[in-house]
């Protein structure tokens, strides 16, 4: 199968799961009463959200900008237009192919192996699930019984630990973790063996950022700061619709979403980002069309503006991304800090 033929399999799986998500989230809507809902929005409090979500681009580059220095001293700009090539990768590609678009234009901007930019994204997506799972676990005895999750939810925060510690070794001492690689490999020959030893030395030097104790309660503490500007979109999201909820439901949307979005979909996670969103209000007791019309705002004002905002400045290497080219844009100025 060439690489055309791989990209049109994922585009009709991501818009097969979406297009299932979407009737479920809309089976038990009325949609007369939805369009009133909707005309009860308050829109000046809706726009509270945009800015939201660019504070959390904020934390986001500062958090990149502490991972990344051992690996290459970015400017401010360049990390912030990497962030803003994953977001809208993520939005108009299937499968956050975003994430990859990223990891190739640091990689060919900082003259570093794809394999350590690799290692931290992998990082960051690590810290991001690690610090959403011990937020919803220590809400948890606030919430409603319904949501009392089963052996499984545990044994995944237990894993996540284990990965957090595992990460913070390897990056202290690489060598036993290239060491395991070589081990591990070895039966499959010579030159299997030396290609998968090469990723852990890159993966091993990705993680450099997380040797000093420093950088560590950097980048968990602007990693709290992301998830703490997205749960305040939530609740701008509440207040413009007017809703009566527990004061946890900020944290209960943004949990399903975030877990939600994970499972394969067409690009901006449409119907998977929906449902999940209506699914967390249905638990506190929010009937389907309001929850729907609230899931179907929320996600068209966290992520339509910024993204039409950001195309222009991203384009040309958005295209280059998913054409897979190895050539990277001709430096532009970048609109933020004039950086080249």
């Amino acid at each position: 199968m060439n690489s055309a033929t791989r990209r049109w399999a994922l585009l009709v799986v991501g818009f097969a799961v979406s297009a299932l998500f979407v009737y479920l989230t809309l089976a038990k809507v009325d949609l007369k009463e939805l369009r009133a809902v909707l005309g009860t929005v308050s829109v000046p409090i809706l726009s509270l959200a945009i800015v939201t979500r660019g504070l959390g681009f904020v934390f986001v580059t500062a958090r990149a900008q502490i991972l990344l220095k051992p690996l290459h001293e970015y400017g401010w700009g360049r990390q912030l237009k990497s962030i803003l090539l994953g977001f809208v990768g993520n939005n108009l590609l299937p499968f956050r192919l975003g994430e990859l678009l990223r990891v190739g234009y640091l990689a060919r901007w900082g003259g570093v192996p794809a394999g350590s930019i690799f290692a931290v994204a992998a990082l960051e997506r690590l810290l991001d699930t690690f610090t959403l799972m011990m937020m919803f676990l220590s809400l948890l005895p606030l919430m409603v019984a319904d949501v009392a999750p089963g052996v499984g939810v545990y044994v995944m925060a237990g894993l996540l630990v284990v990965g957090v510690v595992v990460v913070l070794l390897a990056s202290r001492w690489p060598q036993p973790f290239v060491t395991l690689a070589r081990v591990t490999t070895a039966p499959l020959g010579r030159r299997v063996s030396g290609f998968f030893v090469l990723q852990a030395q890159r993966f091993a030097e990705g993680l450099a950022g997380m040797r000093s104790p420093v950088a560590v309660a950097g980048a968990f503490a602007m990693t709290l700061g992301y998830w703490a500007s997205s749960i305040a979109g939530i609740v701008v999201f509440l207040w413009a619709f007017g809703m009566q909820v527990p004061w946890f439901t900020s944290v209960l949307v943004m949990v399903f979403v975030a877990f939600g979005t994970l499972l394969p979909s067409a690009p901006a996670f449409v119907g998977t980002y929906d449902y999940f969103a209506a699914r967390a209000l249905a638990l506190v007791y929010i009937g389907p069309t309001v929850a729907a019309s609230f899931a179907l705002v929320m996600h068209t004002v966290a992520f339509l503006p910024w993204t039409l905002f950001a195309i222009p400045v991203v384009y040309l290497d958005l295209v280059a991304g998913w054409r897979g080219s190895r050539r990277a844009s001709q430096p532009e100025t970048f609109p933020f800090t004039g950086e080249m």
